[in-house]
């Protein structure tokens, strides 16, 4: 845990060759599909063995009714989906794939990951932060220029898989993100400052899978174990779905509640924050079509999106004045 931090630099990036093979020998496909505000957007994969390779972005409703498959992702793997502008952006396997709200597939220039895409974040300047799977890295991606720094985290480093940012999320100052990889607590790294923070809080057993900040500081880690809530002071203050690998957690825009892709069972649930009651499922998620070795074959929603839920809670101007207080 106690790895030098180091900042690799600020550069532009020439594709990987990799990259454009992904890009142009197996390109994603549209559907003629399109998403709105509150649907419910699930990635995934079934095994290789199955479809070929292929992955889907699928859209449920709000209230978890499959509606259709909004694009197909040949030879990727979604792990994490975020909201840019009006745009979605998928962590697709080893590069970003993004996808307009008409279905429009494209790959988003310098974004191969070596090592895999992990997690996803993004701030108010429509940078999107992508965290290694197999390791300990940070990109930070500028959308709209292609610009890109990398950043090394410090971090767990478990048996079974080794270093990885398994899920990540910016708090309103827009500097400081929170971030798991592997382990119990719930870290901090500050880029403003390209330094380390201490830990947030940690979870009493299992490790974290997916971070979601609420207001007023509260936080929510999904985990091995569950879902824990935390106050702005890191202490938990309550549980929800005990037992269950939350490996996602997105926030229902204007409604106290979550949906979460879990496991056991590969299913999404909505469940309200207030009570704890589950609002809707758990619903499994299906590859329906040429599945003739196992029809029905479910994929680990290891990505999932309410469209709406921005993961952004500040303008861009206030995280300005806040990175020029860092600075002084």
């Amino acid at each position: 845990m106690n790895r030098p931090v180091r900042k690799i630099g600020t550069k532009r990036l020439p594709y990987c060759l990799l990259g454009i093979f992904t890009a142009l020998l197996l390109p994603s496909r549209g559907l003629a599909a399109s998403f709105s505000a509150g649907d419910v957007l699930v990635g995934g994969r079934p095994g290789y063995a199955f479809e070929g390779g292929n992955a889907y972005v699928d859209r449920y409703s709000s209230q978890g009714a499959f509606i259709e498959h909004l694009a197909t992702l040949n030879g990727g793997h979604p792990r994490d989906i975020v909201l840019i502008a009006r745009d979605i952006v998928v962590g697709d396997e080893d590069h970003l794939t993004r996808i307009d709200p008409q279905g429009t597939v494209s790959f988003v220039p310098n974004s191969f990951m070596e090592k895999f895409v992990g997690s996803l974040a993004v701030d108010n300047a429509g940078n999107v932060y992508v965290g290694e799977a197999l390791g300990s890295g940070v990109a930070k991606i500028a959308i709209s220029s292609g610009m890109r720094s990398e950043y090394i985290f410090p971090t767990y480093n478990p048996p079974n898989f080794g270093p990885a940012i398994l899920a990540m999320d910016m708090l309103p100052d827009q500097c400081t993100m929170l971030y798991a990889s592997g382990g119990p607590a719930v870290q901090q790294f500050d880029f403003c400052s390209a330094k380390p923070l201490p830990d947030f809080g940690a979870i009493p057993s299992g490790f974290v899978l997916s971070i979601r900040i609420l207001a007023k500081g509260d936080l929510l880690a999904g985990s091995t174990s569950g879902v824990y809530r935390f106050n702005s002071a890191g202490q938990i203050t309550g549980t929800y779905v005990a037992g269950t690998h939350a490996l996602r957690i997105s926030l229902v825009p204007g409604e106290d509640a979550i949906w979460i892709g879990a496991n056991p069972g590969a299913v999404i649930e909505k469940i309200d924050l207030a009570s704890g009651g589950l609002l809707a499922g758990p619903i499994p998620v299906l590859v329906p079509e040429n599945q003739q070795i196992a029809p029905g074959f479910a994929f680990n929603p290891e990505a999932l999106l309410v469209v709406g839920d921005r993961r952004v809670a500040q303008t861009a101007a206030a995280a300005g004045q806040r990175r020029r207080a860092v600075r002084k």
